[in-house]
C-alpha cells in the first residue's frame, strides 16, 4: 500500500482540529457605512437640479416637479434621499443629502465618473469619503414652507437649506 501524500495527512490535522480554538481570534469587523446612497430611505423625487448660473439661460422663474417634491418633502419633515445636482457641464457634480425624521441630514458630494461607480439616477458617480462630507440640521420647515407659498430662487440652494453643519463622525443611516 502506497503511503498518503503529505498535503492530505496536514490537510486532516487541520480539520481535525477543535473548533473551539477559533474563539480565541476576534470578528471580523463588521462592514461600516461608505455612502448615504446605501440606507433604505426613500427617493421619491429624482434629481433636485439647482439653478445652472449659465448668462445665457434664462433664470427659473417656477419649480419643476423634482424641485417642487423635494421642498414638500422638507417642508413635512420626511425622511428621505435626495439627489442634488450642482450642473453637468463637462461632468457632473452634486451630492446626496440623507434627510432623518429627526431633523439631521447626511450631505455626501460626489462627481461624475466614467468607470466604476454606481448609478445614481442614471449618473454614474463616485462618493466623497466621509472626511469630505458633512452632518448638518435642516433649517426651520417654515422656511420650506414659505418657499411653496411663492417662487424663490434662494429656495434652490441647498446651503440655504442646512445649518449648523460639521464633520460626520461615525456615519450611520440614523433615525
Amino acid at each position: 500500500m502506497r503511503p498518503a501524500p503529505r498535503f492530505v495527512l496536514l490537510g486532516s490535522l487541520l480539520v481535525s482540529l477543535p473548533l473551539a480554538a477559533c474563539k480565541d481570534f476576534p470578528a471580523p469587523p463588521v462592514e461600516s457605512l461608505t455612502q448615504v446612497y446605501d440606507c433604505e430611505q426613500p427617493e421619491p423625487c429624482g434629481i433636485f437640479s439647482a439653478p445652472s448660473g449659465d448668462p445665457g439661460r434664462a433664470p427659473p422663474t417656477d419649480y419643476d416637479a423634482a424641485q417642487r417634491c423635494v421642498l414638500e418633502g422638507l417642508a413635512a419633515g420626511e425622511a428621505m434621499l435626495i439627489h442634488y445636482n450642482d450642473g453637468c457641464e463637462g461632468m457632473c457634480y452634486g451630492s446626496a443629502l440623507l434627510t432623518r425624521s429627526d431633523g439631521s441630514v447626511l450631505v455626501q458630494p460626489y462627481a461624475e465618473t466614467f468607470e466604476g461607480g454606481i448609478d445614481f439616477d442614471g449618473i454614474r458617480v463616485e462618493f466623497s469619503d466621509w472626511e469630505q462630507s458633512e452632518a448638518c440640521e435642516l433649517v426651520d420647515t417654515s422656511f420650506f414652507e414659505a418657499c411653496l407659498a411663492s417662487f424663490d430662487e434662494a429656495c434652490l440652494r441647498e446651503s440655504n437649506w442646512l445649518m449648523d453643519c460639521g464633520p460626520v463622525g461615525e456615519p450611520s443611516c440614523g433615525a
